[in-house]
């Protein structure tokens, strides 16, 4: 029976192709990676979802919360203008009251 065990071949463990393969890997780690972060790589989202995603990403990347920029600007102008006039009114009202 010794003599039996000896003889026999000892199978190998196979190699998995999948596994070996490291571009296979590199991309599912890649995958893996974007699906955490929540972006989406095989564009299956509607036009609009990315419409709205991009002026988001926009929006963070520039710095602004308001997503008209430039009528914050026009507003701090017009505040501006407010005051001086405010300023020569309240200046021409103190001049009559002496």
């Amino acid at each position: 029976m010794a003599n039996n065990a000896e003889e026999l071949i000892v199978p190998k463990k196979l190699a998995n192709p999948v596994k070996e393969n490291t571009t296979r890997r590199e991309l599912h780690r890649e995958l893996m990676f974007n699906q955490k972060i929540g972006k989406s790589v095989l564009n299956q989202k509607s036009e609009l979802q990315r419409v709205m995603e991009s002026k988001k990403f926009n929006l963070k990347s520039t710095g602004f919360n308001d997503p008209n920029g430039e009528n914050n600007k026009q507003d701090l102008n017009n505040q501006n203008e407010f005051m001086n006039v405010h300023r020569r009114i309240t200046s021409h009202n103190n001049q009559d009251d002496h």
